[in-house]
């Protein structure tokens, strides 16, 4: 049988428990099986940084649903998404039409475990990048790009010295030759 392939990524709130993750699973399970589709992977990404603050949630736990289905799955698929409470955002999106289904395999669904820590903060600022390994004291931080007028001048004068030492190269081949 010919079915569409498509995959729905769900970002659901981060101060819920994995029971409640599971159980909006359950429902996305469900509504496949009940609209004749093959759901053939549900990938966790676990826990990150949002680009924006989404309902005041700055964190989020995404998702990835992958399945194969036909006509109104996704109408009905979203349908349920938005009715839950505890998903901030999803996106579905159509990978591929007329595939046939036998062609996909399920892949074997394994619970992630919801007690892990979450990953570290992503800096906010680009600052704490300025100061490097080996650069001075303890503390101490380099300038940022561009401030230091020492340092501008030494890369001019390194590329005009490159660039005088070619027209003397240049000359000096010119001269070899007559």
């Amino acid at each position: 049988m010919l079915m569409t392939e498509y995959e729905t990524t769900v970002i659901v709130r981060p101060d819920v428990t994995g029971e409640q993750v599971e159980s909006a699973l359950d429902r996305v399970r469900e509504v496949i099986a009940k609209q004749g589709g093959k759901l053939i992977e549900i990938d966790h990404w676990g826990k990150k940084k949002l680009a924006y603050p989404m309902q005041k949630h700055p964190r989020g736990i995404y998702v990835r649903t992958h399945y194969l289905g036909l006509g109104g799955l996704v109408g009905e698929l979203e349908r349920n998404l938005r009715l839950n409470e505890n998903v901030l955002r999803f996106l579905t999106v159509k990978m591929e039409e007329r595939v046939e289904s036998d062609a996909r395999q399920e892949k074997e669904y394994v619970v992630p475990s919801y007690d892990e820590p979450d990953e570290p903060d992503e800096p906010e600022d680009e600052a704490e990048f300025d100061a490097l390994p080996g650069d001075g004291e303890e503390g101490e931080s380099r300038a940022p790009r561009g401030d230091s007028e020492d340092a501008n001048e030494t890369a001019g004068d390194t590329v005009n010295d490159k660039a005088s030492g070619e027209e003397a190269a240049t000359a000096e081949a010119a001269e070899s030759k007559e």
